[in-house]
C-alpha cells in the first residue's frame, strides 16, 4: 500500500554529489521518509568524492507500490541505472501511475529509457538535450520544469527550485477531500498550480466549443473565452516562475488529450453553457479566496484581477443563457472530451 510520506531515491556510484544528498536532506527536514535504493546494497560514492550515501535497500527488496514518488539524481549514476532493467521497470511504475517523478541533470536518462517520454516536457543538463528530443519529448531550457507529475531540473545550481518543486507537488497531490477544503489549506504557489491546470482545461474546452459550434455568433464568444483562458495560463505561469525561482509548470496531457470518443451530441447549448458557468464560478471562488488569504499586496492584486476576469466570463455566459436564441440539440458541439469535465 502506498505511503504518502515515503519516497524512493534511486542511486548508483558516481552520482552528482550535491544532487544525491540535497533533496534527501531537504525533504527529510520537511517530514518525508526517503529510502536510498541501489542495484546492490551498500555505500555509493559521489562523482567528485564530496559525498557518499548508504543504500540499505536494493531493487530486489522493494515494491514501487509502497512509494508516493521517485527521485533520480544526475552525474554518471543514471548511465548505470538506465541499463539495469529492474531500475527501469521500477521507474515505469511511477510514470504510469502518475505518481511524483523527479529527475535532475542527467537523471532524465532513466526516464528516456522507460520509453514513456514521448510528448512530455522536460529539461536537463544541456549535454543530454538531444537524447530528450530523440525520445520524442519536448526540451526546454528552464531552471526547473514540471509537466503534470514529472519534475525535471538542469544542474546542481537549480537544486533549491527543484527541491521546493518536489515539496510543493507532494503537498499539492495530498488533496483528497474536495477542492474548497484544499484551497483553504494551500499556499499561493499551490493555488497558482491549481489555477494553471484549470485554465489549461478551460482553454482547451472553449477552443473545442468554438471549433464545433454551428453558430458563428456562439463560436466567436467561445474563441474569445479560449484566448482569454490561454492568456491566464501564461500569466499564472510567469507569476509562479518569479515566486519559485524558475519553476515552469504545465500539463501537456490537458493540451493533447485525444479522448473525444464520448459522444454527447444530445446535450443542448444551454446545458453546455450552464456547465461553463459553474466552472467559471469555481475558478472565481479560488481566486477570490486566495486574494482574501494572501498577506502579499502584490499577490492580492493579481488574484483580484483574475477573479474580476472570471466574473466577466460569468456575465458573458449568463447573458448567453438568457438570450432568446434557440437551444437546439447539438447546437454548440458534436463531442466533448470524455474526461475534460473531470479535469476542469
Amino acid at each position: 500500500m502506498k505511503d504518502k510520506k515515503r519516497l524512493a531515491f534511486i542511486i548508483a556510484d558516481n552520482f552528482q554529489d550535491e544532487e544525491g544528498v540535497s533533496p534527501y536532506k531537504f525533504l527529510r527536514k520537511n517530514g518525508f521518509e526517503i529510502d536510498y535504493i541501489a542495484i546492490k546494497k551498500g555505500k555509493c560514492k559521489g562523482k567528485y568524492g564530496r559525498e557518499s550515501v548508504e543504500a540499505k535497500l536494493s531493487f530486489d527488496d522493494v515494491s514501487a507500490e509502497n512509494y508516493a514518488g521517485i527521485i533520480i539524481p544526475g552525474g554518471a549514476a543514471p548511465e548505470l541505472l538506465r541499463v539495469y532493467e529492474p531500475a527501469v521497470n521500477f521507474t515505469k511504475h511511477f510514470i504510469e501511475n502518475e505518481k511524483i517523478v523527479a529527475a535532475i541533470c542527467h537523471g532524465p536518462q532513466v526516464l528516456i529509457s522507460t520509453g514513456l517520454m514521448k510528448g512530455r516536457h522536460l529539461t536537463s543538463y544541456v549535454g543530454i538535450r538531444d537524447d530528450i528530443k530523440f525520445a520524442g519529448a519536448i526540451y526546454s531550457d528552464e531552471t526547473a520544469l514540471q509537466d503534470g507529475n514529472i519534475i525535471t531540473a538542469r544542474t546542481p545550481d537549480d537544486l533549491e527550485t527543484f527541491n521546493h518543486a518536489i515539496l510543493w507537488e507532494l503537498n499539492f497531490s495530498k488533496k483528497s477531500s474536495g477542492q474548497a477544503e484544499f484551497v483553504k489549506a494551500s499556499t499561493p504557489a499551490s493555488v497558482l498550480k491549481l489555477s494553471i491546470l484549470k485554465e489549461i482545461a478551460a482553454h482547451v474546452f472553449y477552443s473545442e466549443m468554438a471549433k464545433n459550434s454551428r453558430s458563428e455568433h456562439v463560436s466567436s464568444k467561445f474563441m474569445f473565452l479560449s484566448a482569454n483562458e490561454r492568456d491566464h495560463v501564461n500569466y499564472c505561469q510567469s507569476i509562479l516562475k518569479k515566486m519559485s525561482g524558475g519553476l515552469f509548470y504545465t500539463n501537456v496531457k490537458l493540451f493533447s488529450n485525444p479522448g473525444f470518443a464520448n459522444d454527447i451530441s444530445n446535450l443542448t447549448l444551454k446545458d453546455v453553457l450552464n456547465h461553463s458557468l459553474e466552472a467559471e464560478k469555481n475558478s472565481y471562488s479560488i481566486y477570490a479566496d486566495a486574494a482574501n488569504r494572501t498577506k502579499s499586496a502584490g499577490l492580492k492584486k493579481i488574484f483580484e484581477m483574475l477573479a474580476s476576469e472570471e466574473q466577466h466570463h460569468m456575465q458573458m455566459i449568463e447573458t448567453e443563457i438568457k438570450s432568446g436564441e434557440p437551444h437546439s440539440l447539438s447546437s454548440a458541439i458534436e463531442k466533448i472530451s470524455c474526461n475534460m469535465q473531470n479535469e476542469w
